[in-house]
């Protein structure tokens, strides 16, 4: 068999033979598939629309394996791609066998025609029947295919359903050509098969590639009119519904009263039902419009995705029309209007944030740079930040339109496309640059171009003075009223909100492939929060996003005016909590020098109080979950590996305890700091990125709209606080590693669980003793990090054989400590608790003589010499006195 068909697909792979198939009349097997093996789960190609078989000298009948192996691949695509149209509502594909022959070769001319009119005839005739039998073979192969069609189409499809016409071409073979690669006589010996498939059947098969879900199983929720409806916007203006008056009109076209089927002797004349068929389509209206849409837009090449599909259909319903552009004073098209309401002169060189009858007037982010040149403007009607509302300017339609279909019309505007590269977009619509992002940044990957968007109230209005179109931002903040029991210096009411600037790459490497799974977050209490629902601002600096704030509405209002200093701050204080007033002087941040990414978040020892965006109430998750959601966000993981997270969250640092007492008052009871982590410390964990966090509350000061300063509030003891910082802990392969440089390997009570949770507590001992930078040369074989690791390793062996400590449990804090004291030979009065020690006073006890120490149970170790003293202790220890 050959294919003539250039652009055709590739066949499908050679099927084994099926034992239960064989030939009748002692032709050979057939080579399909046996009938229990299932469906193809790919979509099926379009088959070739001309195919040839040649034949053998003299034969009429197809008995080359190779030949009845690709007939029935054939038969398979002709199945396949039939049950689809079916399914969709088009008619099965129309096939023709025509067969040629030579004829006689000293044969009279009349004969010799007549001859090969007839050996073309029988060859046709034969590779028909094979043609059927493999169409049967199919049809019970695919019996749900057959089933939905049943649904679909009310009657059951047989193989005598598909339409196989036979003809003889005799000799001339001019309108098909001979069989490829054959001369002479051997040219004439084939059977050509055309198909004529529907000519919506191309557009069949695209959406069937775009959106499979609707061209299987028929059900109330999917199915070519519902798609029909989704895609071409059908509910958004009934009016365009060719369907919406399908009833009433054929009742009228009819002419005939309720009683036409009752005959003059009052008996029911009713007619049956007539047959199902399957050559002729069967369209609604609707799903016609959007079959010829597909197939105009797959010309235009904007097929490429269902969202692709409908922004052709809005164009060409006038959202790309010249009704629609906004012109500069010079007749360079300056943006779209989209409002609904007639506007043709626009100034977008500042824009007005409007207090009621109060208008203060602002420059524009998008003018910063003088040779900036005149943006493209998008002005919409409403929306928020899931989807856009748009309508046209005489307000005869409107539609709403996903963050995905909006970003895909911008991508089809010829207009913009042909604006100068550095013309940035404007987008006038409320609230999309609220929340996550998606949207702004989704049209600014497809239209790759700057999109500024703003998160509060804004609109394109006509000023009242000169009727020009302007940006308006709405204000409705006031101070409370004490008459209501409201505080009279905080602000009340709905965040103003900012422009924030998304750049055509935000969105990130995978921008137009598969979406990932939807994340979740797993509360506290075993609920589940989706991150869609989580309600959170972005953090700004000049415009660009450099982080997030999960923040209820209330809270924003009163944050809102000085989070943009809190993110530029270079440094942070400590409070005393009697006074409220800073200790001492301020103190560089630790991340100073850094391009952060900050996370502020309200939270408590181990967790974070993460915001429920429909009802504003806060719900605890522990620190993973909030690494995790962190994790997710497409602008956290297209930064560099090394760039740090600040965790601005109250207690971010501070392991989990008991809480009994005042938080304020005093840290929460840790019996065991070694076996727990904070919130701070499982998000490093999570992102892998290093984290600084504060250890207690995390406090800001601020009054009219102005931050004086941050940071965090000592207790009534003047304990000290940190901005600390935490990396990654290691992977379970790198704690196995750490173990046997810490010699653990040498203590034969050990399991391979319990190596590895020694190691961590190790790890974590270390770092609590002297800080993080003690790892900083954690790869050199002979630097500091290995010999504390191998000292502390070395003392936990030696407790483990200790008969008196190793039934005190795990590695602690505790015993470390007494072992330094006892190292140093200090003394604590009875009843009193030790006074902690220097963390070079910890260093010079790490290095025990190793030679001395038994690793099983039996008498004390002796003494252990001390190692050289570790001469890098943290040097940001507090500078107050008690």
């Amino acid at each position: 068999t050959y294919t003539d068909r250039s652009a055709s697909p590739a066949p499908a792979p050679a099927r084994a033979r099926a034992d239960a198939d064989a030939a009748v009349d002692g032709e050979p097997e057939s080579a399909s598939l046996s009938d229990d093996d299932g469906p193809a789960e790919s979509a099926p190609a379009l088959p070739p629309s001309r195919s040839r078989v040649a034949f053998e000298y003299r034969h009429r009948d197809v008995t080359d394996p190779d030949q009845r192996r690709r007939l029935a691949d054939l038969a398979e695509q002709i199945v396949l791609t039939g049950l689809r149209d079916l399914r969709a509502g088009l008619r099965l594909p129309e096939v023709t066998v025509t067969g040629y022959s030579n004829g006689p070769r000293f044969a009279l001319s009349g004969a010799a025609v007549e001859h090969a009119e007839t050996v073309g005839r029988q060859r046709a005739e034969a590779v028909r029947d094979l043609l059927r039998d493999e169409i049967r073979r199919q049809l019970r192969r695919n019996e749900a295919g057959v089933r939905n069609v049943a649904e679909a189409r009310g009657g059951t499809v047989r193989a005598e359903d598909f339409p196989i016409t036979t003809a003889s071409g005799g000799r001339d073979i001019g309108s098909v050509g001979p069989v490829d690669g054959a001369t002479g006589r051997a040219a004439r010996r084939q059977v050509v098969i055309t198909i004529d498939r529907s000519p919506l059947s191309e557009a069949v098969a695209r959406l069937a590639e775009l959106s499979p879900e609707d061209f299987r199983e028929v059900d109330y929720f999917t199915g070519p009119d519902r798609l029909a409806g989704n895609l071409l916007h059908l509910d958004d203006n009934p009016g365009d519904d060719p369907d919406s008056d399908t009833g009433s009109d054929s009742d009228s076209d009819t002419g005939s009263d309720s009683d036409s089927d009752t005959g003059s002797d009052g008996d029911s004349t009713t007619s049956a039902p007539a047959p199902v068929r399957f050559d002729a389509d069967d369209l609604s209206n609707r799903v016609r419009r959007l079959y010829e849409l597909v197939d105009e837009a797959m010309a235009a090449g904007r097929a490429t995705s269902r969202a692709s599909l409908t922004a052709h259909h809005l164009g060409k319903q006038g959202l790309l029309t010249e009704a629609t552009r906004f012109s500069a004073p010079d007749g360079t098209p300056s943006g779209r209007n989209w409002t609904g309401r007639p506007a043709r002169e626009l100034d977008v060189s500042s824009y007005d944030v409007v207090d009621g009858d109060d208008r203060d007037s602002r420059p524009s982010p998008w003018t910063r740079r003088p040779d900036a040149p005149l943006p493209y403007v998008i002005g919409t009607k409403d929306g928020d930040h899931t989807k856009v509302r748009l309508a046209l300017p005489d307000g005869s339609k409107r539609w709403q339109l996903s963050p995905e279909e909006f970003a895909e019309l911008l991508a089809q505007d010829e207009e913009l496309a042909g604006r100068q590269k550095a013309a940035e977009v404007v987008l006038v619509s409320p609230n999309a640059g609220a929340m996550g992002l998606d949207l702004p940044r989704r049209a600014a990957a497809r239209a790759r171009r700057t999109l500024w968007s703003h998160s509060g109230e804004v609109a394109l209005k006509p000023h009242p003075d000169t009727g020009r179109y302007r940006v308006e931002v709405t204000d409705d903040r006031a101070l409370g009223d004490e008459s209501m029991g409201e505080p009279s210096d905080e602000l009340l009411g709905e965040p103003i909100g900012e422009w924030i600037a998304s750049d055509p790459d935000d969105l990130g490497p995978d921008e137009g492939g598969p979406e990932p799974a939807e994340g979740v977050l797993r509360t506290i209490d075993g609920r589940t929060l989706r991150d869609a629902d989580v309600k959170s601002v972005t953090l700004t600096d000049e415009g660009r996003p450099v982080g997030r704030a999960v923040v209820n509405g209330s809270d924003l209002v009163r944050r809102e005016p000085w989070l943009g200093e809190l993110t530029r701050s270079t440094h942070w204080s400590v409070y005393d909590p009697v006074t409220g007033e800073p200790i001492g002087n301020p103190r560089p941040v630790p991340w100073k020098g850094r391009k952060p990414y900050f996370f502020l978040v309200h939270g408590l020892p181990g967790q974070t109080l993460m915001v429920e965006h429909m009802f504003q109430n806060n719900v605890a998750v522990p620190g993973a979950e909030t690494g995790g959601y962190l994790r997710r966000r497409r602008s956290v993981t297209r930064l560099d590996q090394d760039t740090p997270l600040v965790f601005l969250s109250c207690w971010g640092s501070g392991p989990e305890g008991h809480t009994a007492a005042a938080l304020k008052r005093s840290r929460p009871y840790v019996p065991d700091p070694l076996a727990v982590s904070s919130a701070a410390q499982d998000v490093a964990n999570v992102t892998r990125r290093d984290v600084y966090s504060p250890d207690r509350e995390h406090l800001s000061r601020y009054a009219n709209g102005k931050l004086y300063d941050h940071g965090i509030p000592t207790t009534p003891a003047n304990d000290p606080v940190d901005m600390v910082k935490l990396r990654p802990e290691p992977t379970p392969e790198e704690l196995d590693a750490l173990a046997a440089q810490a010699g653990l390997e040498t203590s034969p009570d050990f399991t391979p669980a319990m190596v590895r949770d020694t190691a961590l507590r190790m790890v974590r001992a270390l770092r609590t003793t002297f800080g993080v930078d003690v790892e900083k040369d954690r790869d050199d074989p002979a630097g500091g990090y290995r010999r504390l690791l191998r000292g502390i390793g070395a003392l936990e062996v030696m407790r483990r054989g200790d008969e008196n400590l190793r039934e005190h449990g795990e590695l602690t804090l505790d015993l470390l400590d007494r072992v330094t004291r006892a190292h140093h030979g200090l003394t604590t009065a009875p009843g009193t608790r030790p006074r902690r020690r220097t963390p070079t006073t910890y260093g010079r006890c790490s290095k025990p003589r190793r030679r001395t120490c038994r690793p099983t149970p039996g008498p004390r170790c002796p003494t252990s010499s001390p190692c050289p003293p570790w001469t890098g202790p943290r040097t940001d220890q507090p500078t107050w006195s008690r």
